[in-house]
């Protein structure tokens, strides 16, 4: 990296490159970041618009600012909120050194609208919330959406502050279709501009001290209200003088100040100005993206700042196919090819081949994705505009992403997140139906009923527990045992520590009368695999696999089996407990019914057993004595100490396994608190193989032919990619996304057609 190319003094200005004010807060910014670097999370999805019962197949990057991989395996959180902030899916999945994949499946009965999808970490957290990921996501039934906004009119003014006497850029935002203009408390125009189809514009015009000002659509009495003009202050304004970049600043008086140039988490320039007037000077070379200028004082107050885009270079990716026209169910071959300054690089990517008439809108570049995830969350930057570069100046101007000076020049607070690779959960223990904890040193066995995990801990400290799990999947439920001086506490109350995010809302929507291509696709598809699947042959029926067989798996099996259906059936399940069940008794108190079950020596039972009934465990004696015998299909005694004492508090009674018929008889869930979130699964994205035989007649129409988030290029920046075409016909869209070594992104697209041939 160069430093400054050229510096120019007017008046009687002068920069100094040493002043200790300077030092000071760039080894401040430093110290900062090393306490509170950022990171960025995107997800890259196969397609933009989904139906309900659709998969949506995502690639994840969690990145540092200088897009890189953060290091180790990470948790990120995903949901799908609605237009009312309520979230529809939930889930977690793992990265490993800033990569990942996974998959969100839509209920069937998701109702038609725009949501969106957030995606956080927990370090993110410790941040505001517009930093984490949030993507809109079409979810079509019949028609087109459209989202329902109420009219807006945005002002922002670069550096920040309005100020008399001096030339100020206004940049305007409004999605109202009219023209713009400033005008004063008399109502006279002073200035006025039409929006683009973005609704961006900007206007420039000298406001005089102690006057407000407005902006207004032409022919509306409504008005927004600039900032107050200020008579002193400082004016930070960029304009281009050749090919070049440069800043100037006006400041109301001589003083000190520096400005500071950063991007990525790094000090790129930094400098003492002492103005009278102005301070011209070129920018240095940055790295492509976003930079902050930052104006401050000797204090380190922010004075004025300004966000702007850098371009680079950029790694040039390349698609090449043997031809460009194809026929259904035929074999392509794609080979990418990357390169850096025309050298190869290493890189990787995802791919995506689409049926190119079921989406319409544009798709923003994954360099546009990292380097300005909040607007392209609300516009569409497109490239191939002229005048792209004005327009997401003045989105700069209108959503600036500030520096948090007054934390970093005096740190007063660390953060409360940790990055975090293990799922964990702290709470208290209490009795049951009081808010008295128990008491320290108590045991408690938590049971994971679907991962058959278990682990023993004690509460301390009134009550608090904690737990650190290894990775489970799915939604699972906890099962508690708990003792103290070894008597049993019945019913167990755990109370987690909840500390919930708050979601954005997704925009309010409503169909149109318009048919969308991609619902209607859908409905077709779904209609013809139905059609075919009711016409061919049936599959066998496979016999469900009942959760306690993996129990008793771990366990090496039961020491008594009883097959019920073998004797008589009795109308309780007491009466079958005396008359058949060997080592297991049933009685009646004044209070309650016992069970206890007959253990070998030199165990000896104190209390009921534990139950697993159609792999749910419980300790709930009155519900097993509920079940009908009739309805019973085995009852299994685990009573044998080698087997119980593993298994700790839970196997301290021994253990009951109950299968039913029906597979699924299981108490009623009170208790919400017993509800864990594991790790969503990745899944693999399957295509059909057409170099092997296959029913020539089953239908294959999809609206991703191919879909694979983890390529790589060799040594030579190349990989060859090979799937085949389905039955649909017309134009297919390669999308790739991905980086190259060193954190750079690259993005590109190429077209095939699939036609039938002509009949002779």
């Amino acid at each position: 990296m160069r430093k400054a190319l050229i510096i120019l003094l007017i008046s009687t200005s002068w920069i100094s490159w040493s002043q200790p004010t300077t030092t000071t807060l760039a080894q401040k910014f430093n110290a900062y970041q090393a306490v509170w670097p950022k990171a960025t999370l995107h997800l890259l999805f196969n397609q933009e618009k989904f139906a309900p019962g659709d998969t949506a197949w995502f690639k994840a990057y969690f990145l540092t600012e200088d897009l890189l991989g953060v290091t180790g395996k990470q948790l990120i959180e995903v949901n799908l909120v609605d237009s009312s902030g309520e979230s529809r899916l939930h889930f977690l999945f793992a990265v490993t050194n800033g990569l990942g994949f996974n998959q969100l499946i839509f209920p069937e009965t998701l109702p038609a609208g725009i949501y969106l999808v957030t995606a956080h970490s927990s370090w993110m957290r410790n941040f505001a919330s517009d930093r984490i990921y949030k993507k809109r996501i079409e979810i079509v039934q019949n028609n087109t959406l459209l989202a329902e906004e109420s009219p807006a009119l945005l002002v922002g003014v670069e550096g920040g502050h309005l100020i008399s006497n001096i030339e100020n850029r206004i940049s305007l935002y409004t999605n109202q279709s009219s023209t713009l203009q400033i005008i004063n408390e008399a109502g006279a125009e002073l200035g006025r501009a039409t929006p683009n189809k973005q609704g961006v514009c900007s206007i420039r015009f000298t406001p005089r001290p102690n006057t407000p000002y407005f902006v207004r659509n032409v022919g509306d009495t409504n008005t927004t209200a600039l900032p107050a003009t200020e008579a002193v202050g400082y004016s930070l304004r960029l304009f281009t003088d050749g090919d070049k970049t440069k800043i100037r600043i006006s400041a109301p008086a001589p003083e000190e100040v520096t400005l500071m140039i950063t991007a990525r988490g790094k000090v790129y320039h930094s400098a003492t100005v002492t103005a009278s007037n102005e301070v011209l000077l070129s920018l240095p070379d940055l790295p492509e993206g976003v930079a902050h200028i930052s104006l401050l004082n000797a204090a380190g107050d922010l004075l004025a700042s300004r966000d702007l885009y850098t371009s680079g270079a950029g790694v040039q990716p390349k698609i090449d196919l043997d031809k460009n026209q194809f026929q259904p169910r035929e074999k392509v071959r794609v080979e990418v090819s990357l390169t850096d300054n025309g050298q190869p690089v290493e890189g990787e990517f995802a791919i995506s081949i689409l049926n190119a008439g079921l989406f319409s809108n544009p798709q923003h570049t994954l360099a546009d994705e990292l380097f300005f995830p909040g607007l392209t969350e609300r516009f569409n930057l497109d490239r191939s505009d002229s005048s792209w570069l004005t327009t997401l100046d003045n989105l700069l101007i209108l959503f600036p992403a500030t520096l948090p000076w007054p934390e970093i020049k005096d740190p007063n607070k660390k953060p409360r997140y940790p990055f975090t690779a293990v799922i964990e959960k702290t709470g208290r223990a209490y009795y049951p139906g009081t808010l008295n904890p128990v008491p320290d040193n108590t045991q408690i066995m938590f049971y994971l009923q679907k991962n058959l995990i278990m682990q023993q801990t004690f509460a301390m400290d009134s009550g608090r527990v904690g737990l650190v799990l290894p990775d489970i999947y799915s939604l699972d439920e906890f099962f508690y045992v708990a003792q103290i001086n070894g008597k049993q506490i019945q019913n167990l109350k755990i109370v987690w520590a909840e500390d919930p995010m708050v979601l954005p809302q997704a925009p309010v929507s409503r169909e149109t009368k318009e048919e969308d291509s991609y619902a209607a696709f859908i409905t077709r598809t779904r209609l013809i695999n139905k059609s075919f699947t009711e016409f061919s042959t049936d599959a066998s029926r496979v016999t469900p696999e009942f959760e306690d067989s993996n129990f008793e798996e771990e366990i090496m099996g039961a020491n008594i089996t009883v097959q019920v259906q073998d004797y008589t059936l009795f109308p309780t399940m007491a009466e079958l407990v005396k008359e058949v069940i060997p080592s297991m008794y049933h009685r009646k108190t004044k209070k309650r019914e016992i069970v206890r079950v007959g253990l070998l020596p030199p165990m000896i039972e104190t209390n009921d057993p534990v139950y697993i009934i159609d792999g749910i465990a419980t300790s709930n004696t009155a519900f097993f004595l509920s079940l009908k015998p009739a309805n019973v299909v085995t009852i299994k005694i685990l009573s044998d100490p080698r087997k119980l004492v593993p298994l700790g508090l839970m196997g301290k009674n021994g253990l009951v396994i109950v299968r039913t018929k029906a597979g699924n008889a299981r108490e009623p869930l009170d208790d919400k608190a017993k509800i864990i979130t594991g790790l969503n699964r990745p899944l693999l994205f399957t295509t059909n193989d057409y170099s092997t035989a296959r029913d020539p007649h089953r239908p294959d129409f999809r609206s991703t032919l191919y879909w694979n988030p983890l390529v790589k290029t060799g040594a030579n920046g190349k990989v060859t990619i090979e799937f085949y075409t389905s039955d649909d016909i017309g134009t297919m869209h390669i999308r790739i996304n991905g980086l190259a070594t060193g954190g750079k992104p690259f993005s590109a697209g190429q077209e095939i057609l699939i036609s039938v041939p002509e009949k002779e």
